[in-house]
Formats: structure tokens, sequence, C-alpha cells
């Protein structure tokens, strides 16, 4: 945000390295954040259980599980929206309710 003019000391743009010092004004402004359309893809994914309530997927190490800035294609959720059939409604759409721990480079199942 300090690279993008976001940041302000006294009305003047300032290195990220800048020290402000007491008295002087610092003003942020934060910019709106687009939400993107997180859609659904042709991805496979290994299905351990199924029922009308509860889906348990084994990730694989290498896929990312939410859609986010570097990944916006070819996540878990992508895959599992390819998939058809409802998913959470809780929290943000492109998380799908889903609340993990596994990063991009660690397997392991999700439920």
């Amino acid at each position: 945000m300090i690279a993008l003019g976001h940041v302000q000391v006294n009305g003047r743009r300032e290195k990220a390295s800048y020290k402000p010092e007491s008295g002087e004004v610092v003003r942020v402004e934060i910019p709106k954040v687009e939400k993107r359309v997180v859609s659904g893809e042709d991805i496979p994914v290994s299905i351990v259980y199924e029922d009308e309530s509860l889906l348990v997927v084994d990730k694989p190490a290498g896929m990312v599980v939410h859609p986010a800035p570097g990944n916006w294609t070819g996540t878990l959720v992508n895959a599992l929206l390819g998939r058809g059939g409802a998913l959470s409604q809780e929290g943000e759409p492109e998380r799908a309710g889903m609340v993990h721990r596994l990063d991009k480079e660690t397997s392991g199942l999700l439920i």
C-alpha cells in the first residue's frame, strides 16, 4: 500500500523505511477490493466419503485449497464447484465454508 501511494505522512508519500516523528499525521487510504467470481473447473479430486451433508476429500500435495492472489484457478474449491452440488454458504464464497491448516504442499483429508 505504501508503494502504491495509499499511505502518506503529512500529505506526502514516504518510503516504507521512513520513521514518522511525533506530531506527524499518517493517513492510510484502504482501497476497495473487488470480489472475484469463483467458478467451477473440471479437476479430478479423490472423494473418500460423501453423503447429503458431508464430503471428505483427499487433498493432494501441490493443490491450493482456496482461490487467492496467485492462485485464482486450479484450487480445491474450483474442483468441488466443478463437480456440481451444494457447498457451504458460510463465510466468503471463495472459501466455501472450509477451515483447514493444509498448506499447498501438504496432503491430507479435508471434511
